[in-house]
């Protein structure tokens, strides 16, 4: 079970946040079930809510190139993304990740590998909401088509190791606990 979203006005949203920089890193599962049109979906991220330009996300993006799971930094004077080096599969549980190690240092997983690192400097401030299944920023859009479950944030950059294990089903609340921040199980809708 996970919680189903319908891609156009349903999300999960709170106008606090207890990270508001790097690091943090986000986790999730999500199983996207529409995957023929062009479009960037948010699984999940923390983005400044009077502003359209600053923000870490968690995303899927589809396009010409093809479906990839991408970590995104926006700040007002830049932007810069990653995308994994493998392909997923609509129609099929996934787990993705981002890790912000730094304002240099942006890496996303699929499944628990399949990692890119960007290193380009990006310093997005003001950070004070958490949206799942959308772009909660100013200008909310990206909602996310399908379902998203265990998602996670924690206020370090979790190690490729940590990653991979959360892939292969560990639970959130097992891995580095201390840093874990926020959890939002959604195994109901």
């Amino acid at each position: 079970m996970a919680r189903l979203f319908n891609g156009s006005n349903e999300y999960l949203e709170l106008d606090s946040t207890p990270v508001t920089a790097a690091p943090l890193t986000i986790v999730a599962r999500f199983y996207q079930d529409d995957v023929s049109t062009w479009a960037n979906r948010c699984i999940a991220g923390v983005f400044d809510l009077s502003s359209p330009s600053n923000w870490f996300v968690l995303k899927t993006k589809i396009d010409g190139a093809g479906n990839y799971i991408r970590a995104d930094t926006r700040s007002s004077s830049g932007w810069q993304e990653v995308a994994s080096t493998a392909q997923f599969s609509g129609n099929t549980w996934h787990h993705a990740a981002a890790v912000f190690a730094s304002s240099t240092s942006r890496t996303v997983y699929l499944d628990g590998g399949n990692s890119a690192t960007n290193t380009t400097s990006v310093t997005p401030s003001g950070i004070d909401r958490i949206s799942i299944a959308r772009l909660g920023d100013s200008s909310p859009g990206n909602y996310m088509s399908g379902r998203v479950a265990e998602v996670a944030m924690y206020n370090a950059a979790l190690s490729a190791d940590e990653i991979a294990s959360l892939a292969r089903g560990f639970s959130p609340l097992l891995i580095r606990t201390q840093n874990l921040v926020g959890y939002w199980p959604l195994i109901r809708d």
